[in-house]
């Protein structure tokens, strides 16, 4: 997949800045980071039998197994990663003006990228970055060669991951867990978190009562409420109060009900809410043959 004439980048960042910079490698030393990124790169898509992963459409509620991984279609890499792979030729080196691991553009860090432009198209592996990835030096560096240990002098040393977080080709990002790839990527625009707007909606729909607006207001400032809200309104839960109660029967959860059994309660409780918005996402369930109640935060649909 990835070729010793590829581009081996840094991707640093300065506050909300972004910039790419070359990281120069010898040739030996290229050819051996090569070699095992299309070793991490095979575990990354394919599984232990060497069958080609299942790709699934990005859902911010769904934990990929080991034969999973995730794809954001038509993806955008950000400008200075494509001007960057245009034009490999204009990038200066990375340097590190010390151990912080910042150069003197002030920038720093945020991930290395390797691949290439073809036919119009990229393919690039993105490893997210870490400041403990930088080996610091503290006190003598003895280093066994031949049995013999030496006294090294190192200013600066990169430990590369042993892994890749992300994958771009044929425009889609390929990515098992959010958090690494978002080490590479910003994927926050792709994280559903509803709206100020679907929030107002959410607690004035027909179903809820909320007996104190003020306190609610408080509650739905946090990222998982809102994160629960988007997907309560996406799966359209709301939409039937009968097959709400059916729902709270076979999943042995007490709905807070109004007196007349019409509303939901908003708990007064953030604890009591997260069980309630958990419930409404569809996140709690009876087993089919225990009949116990579980909870998962995966609504991926079967298909039969």
């Amino acid at each position: 997949m990835f070729l010793i004439t590829d581009e081996v980048m840094i991707l640093a960042k300065k506050g909300t800045k972004l910039r790419c910079y070359r990281l120069k490698l010898d040739r030996e030393s290229k050819e051996q980071y090569v070699n095992l990124l299309n070793n991490y790169a095979n575990s990354f898509l394919y599984d232990s039998e060497g069958n080609e992963k299942e790709f699934n459409d990005f859902e911010t509620n769904y934990n990929n197994s080991e034969e999973e991984n995730f794809k954001i279609s038509d993806f955008s890499i950000p400008t200075q990663v494509m001007e960057a792979f245009d034009n490999p030729d204009t990038l200066e080196p990375f340097v590190a003006r010390d151990q912080s691991g910042i150069n003197q553009d002030g920038f720093s860090i945020k991930a290395i990228l390797v691949g290439r432009k073809a036919n119009n198209d990229y393919v690039i592996a993105g490893q997210k970055f870490t400041y403990k990835r930088i080996i610091i030096k503290r006190g003598l560096n003895l280093v066994m060669t031949n049995d013999t240990f030496k006294i090294e002098d190192r200013s600066f040393v990169l430990a590369i991951p042993e892994s890749i977080d992300c994958l771009f080709r044929d425009g889609n990002l390929i990515f098992s867990k959010y958090s690494s790839a978002n080490g590479v990527f910003d994927l926050s625009p792709y994280y559903r978190e509803a709206s100020s707007e679907e929030i107002a909606a959410f607690k004035s729909n027909s179903v809820i009562y909320i007996p104190d607006s003020a306190e609610a207001d408080t509650m739905v400032k946090g990222v998982q409420i809102r994160k629960k809200i988007a997907k309560i309104l996406d799966l359209h839960t709301l939409d039937d109060m009968d097959k709400i109660k059916t729902g709270a029967q076979r999943a042995h959860y007490t709905l807070p009900l109004t007196d007349d059994g019409e509303k939901i309660i908003w708990p007064n409780d953030k604890k009591s809410l997260k069980v309630l918005l958990s419930f409404l996402a569809e996140e709690r369930y009876p087993g089919v043959i225990t009949d116990n109640t579980y909870v998962s935060n995966s609504t991926k649909k079967v298909n039969d």
